[in-house]
């Protein structure tokens, strides 16, 4: 009788870990989906700052350039807020006590290059020129350090198949456009 019972007992324990594993498990990929949607939307807001940074009123014009850098603005701002549901400040030293309990704290670097992408949408339209030059680094820096952060946070370790991990060829357009088939 007691073996009977040491048996179920165990069969139950090992029921709920397994339920309770794959809840946590789901709950995990979740989350995961959740800020690949976040990163996917700010990837394309500061892709966007960047490519009006590189292009501005001499190829976009003025009045473009101008709307979509107040765009940006609106987009950055509420990315950051949004992003904060995610990355949590961390707390050191007390830092920002008073503020209100997402706000206490250093902000997450991730954080940090939307945070950097509203302040040069919102002084670029007054900028001048070399300020304009140091901004398009600066953005591009921003994308780039976003989009490293965002893989480690939500991106495989691998890929799923071979050849979409095999090393590109670095392609140069003016190369292929030279190798296009003329008969085609």
């Amino acid at each position: 009788m007691w073996t009977t019972m040491a048996a179920i007992v165990s069969s139950l324990v090992g029921i709920v870990g397994l339920f309770a594993s794959w809840r946590k498990s789901h709950k995990d990929e979740l989350r995961r989906d959740d800020v690949l949607r976040w990163s996917n939307e700010a990837i394309r807001t500061l892709e966007s700052l960047f490519l009006v940074c590189i292009h501005g009123e001499s190829r976009l014009g003025r009045e473009v350039s101008e709307d979509k850098m107040t765009e940006i603005m609106f987009d950055t701002a509420i990315l950051v807020e949004s992003g904060r549901i995610f990355f949590k400040n961390e707390i050191i030293d007390g830092h920002g006590g008073h503020k209100y309990p997402a706000y206490r704290g250093y902000r997450p670097e991730i954080l940090d290059c939307l945070v950097i992408a509203h302040k040069i949408s919102r002084d670029w339209i007054d900028a001048d020129n070399d300020k304009r030059l140091r901004m398009k680094i600066v953005s591009e820096d921003c994308l780039k350090k976003f989009v490293s952060l965002a893989q480690k946070e939500v991106g495989r370790d691998r890929n799923s198949s071979i050849e979409a991990g095999v090393g590109g060829s670095g392609s140069d357009l003016e190369d292929m456009l030279r190798n296009v088939d003329q008969n085609r």
